[in-house]
């Protein structure tokens, strides 16, 4: 009798575990879309022409040529760039890390942000790299402290038109604040005549810019 109290007891326990999952881990309310596919681009482009606020990203590759002033990829950098002329406040990071070729043991940099962060610089966009020693490969966006979007897509070409990326959009201001403060934490790269003893991305935060 002892013994089959104490499996319906496991079993009640485990029974709220699975039907509770928010409360156990720690999640937080939201609503989630997903966005995968083609129906990225739609839903970003959308967010960040209606961003009231702020808006922050964090992106492993966002690659954009001089001579193609066109694409998916090319118009959510021009999106950043019209968002910060209307007066939201755009933070970009960028990855530019550095490995070791295996082959010739040289240090290979990633470069491949170069245009976009020129792009970005010249629009007023405030753009800044992660220390090379960092990998950044997040694909983060952050709207208005309350709209989130993760997932597998770089702003690229071939991300945007051609791979099976999934991406999903979460809608919930305390998920974003979590977003944020992942994206605070990062290292950032010296800008020139920038003082000692100034670490990570903190630093970019103004007054207010800390959600309640």
């Amino acid at each position: 009798m002892r013994v089959s109290r104490v499996i319906l007891l496991l079993s009640a326990v485990l029974s709220w575990q699975f039907l509770c999952p928010l409360r156990l881990l720690g999640g937080v309310e939201a609503e989630v879309r997903d966005i995968s596919g083609s129906k990225y681009f739609d839903a970003v482009h959308l967010s960040l022409r209606n961003a009231e606020n702020s808006i922050y990203v964090a992106m492993y590759e966002a690659r954009v040529y001089p001579d193609k002033k066109s694409g998916p990829h090319y118009q959510l950098i021009q999106d950043l760039i019209n968002a910060r002329k209307r007066g939201v406040k755009v933070k970009v990071y960028l990855d530019r890390s550095e490995s070791e070729d295996g082959a010739t043991g040289e240090v290979v940099v990633h470069d491949t942000n170069t245009m976009a962060y020129e792009m970005l610089r010249e629009g007023g966009v405030d753009v800044r790299y992660v220390v090379p020693e960092q990998r950044m490969h997040a694909k983060l966006i952050v709207i208005d402290e309350r709209t989130v979007v993760d997932g597998s897509a770089n702003w690229s070409f071939s991300a945007l038109t051609q791979n099976a990326e999934s991406s999903t959009m979460i809608i919930s201001q305390q998920y974003a604040v979590q977003k944020l403060q992942w994206i605070w934490a990062l290292k950032l790269q010296k800008e020139p005549g920038e003082p000692r003893g100034v670490k990570g991305a903190k630093r970019e935060r103004g007054k207010g810019d800390k959600p309640e």
